[in-house]
């Protein structure tokens, strides 16, 4: 289409592409105001450790410390279970009343002839435990490691007890010299019928315990300070009945301490008790120690031979090498 002067009207031909495609770019998000979401809050994040002082927490672990436990049989010739009781319990207190990271409980089963003893604590009071239970001069025959178990869950006792009943008889003969399955066999029931004998016991002194709280609180300050006590014990009297059914045999624990398959307790604490000083890879470190580093190598100057032996010298070489030999044979003919 012309103009009024002829001449033909220029075209943008950018804005008419501009026209002809539409782009829909992103709208802008609005920015959230934090003032009008009121009490609504990113989720917090919690890391391991966090999870693990709860965890620790919830299982009166307040310390992040590995507990050990061990559980010990041996053979006694004690007058009786309060002899016996004092004992165990005067180690106790004595490893509890020094430095230590973690208290020791436990629980002491008493037979007229064996006993079992289940401690549990960190790794250097129980092997302070050992120690002195080791060094008395209390009448105690051979003693064998039942179970050793590293980084338990939790205690099974909050204080240390004791208990003493008679059990039922094993009606099963046991061979002391049997193979390896068949007193593993044995040594596992021994283990899960005192597993449960103080699965149950604790049970009842959890229930105890409550109830004499509720109790307590009724009563005044002064006498409660005097009913408090710290060491529990349980007679024959009371709720054996109730658990005289997990009570190992006296045949079960004998097999166990005249078992070979089973380690001595003095073996045990002389193997985990001391760290050993070892001076292995001493050689193998780098840098290399003082000592075997040749310093004085290139102190002293050396002269290197660059040029071959010539005819002369090999020959007289020869020779001298050939008479050497005539001369000693004569010499021998001579002697």
């Amino acid at each position: 289409m012309a103009t009024t002067d002829g001449s033909m009207p220029t075209v943008d031909v950018d804005a008419v592409k501009m026209r002809a495609v539409q782009v829909n770019y992103p709208k802008k998000k609005p920015r959230i105001n934090l003032e009008q979401l009121g009490e609504v809050k990113e989720p917090e994040r919690r890391s391991m450790y966090q999870v693990m002082l709860q965890n620790l927490k919830a299982a009166n672990r307040f310390q992040a410390t590995f507990l050990h436990r061990i559980i010990y049989v041996g053979e006694h010739r004690l007058a009786g279970y309060e002899p016996a009781k004092e004992l165990f319990a005067a180690i106790i207190s004595q490893c509890n009343e020094t430095y230590c990271i973690e208290r020791l409980t436990g629980f002491l089963l008493y037979y007229s002839r064996h006993f079992v003893h289940m401690v549990e604590g960190d790794e250097d009071n129980v092997n302070k435990h050992l120690r002195l239970l080791l060094a008395c001069e209390a009448p105690l025959g051979r003693t064998k490691l039942l179970i050793h178990v590293s980084n338990i869950n939790q205690r099974f006792f909050e204080e240390w007890t004791s208990y003493t009943d008679a059990p039922s008889k094993l009606l099963e003969r046991l061979d002391v010299d049997a193979d390896l399955q068949q007193s593993g066999r044995c040594i596992y029931n021994c283990i899960k019928k005192l597993y449960a004998l103080m699965g149950s016991l604790a049970h009842d002194l959890l229930g105890e315990s409550a109830d004499q709280q509720e109790d307590l609180a009724t009563l005044p300050s002064a006498e409660n300070s005097l009913t408090s006590s710290k060491v529990f014990s349980y007679g024959s009297l009371g709720v054996a009945d109730a658990h005289r059914f997990f009570l190992p045999e006296y045949e079960l624990l004998d097999f166990v301490v005249q078992s070979s398959f089973t380690m001595p307790l003095q073996e045990y604490s002389e193997l985990y008790g001391v760290v050993p000083m070892r001076d292995i890879y001493k050689d193998r470190v780098w840098p290399v120690p003082h000592d075997f580093i040749p310093y004085d190598v290139f102190e002293r100057p050396y002269e290197c031979a660059t040029e071959l032996p010539k005819e002369a010298s090999k020959r007289q070489h020869a020779g001298a090498a050939s008479a050497a030999p005539s001369t000693i044979s004569l010499q021998q003919v001579i002697q």
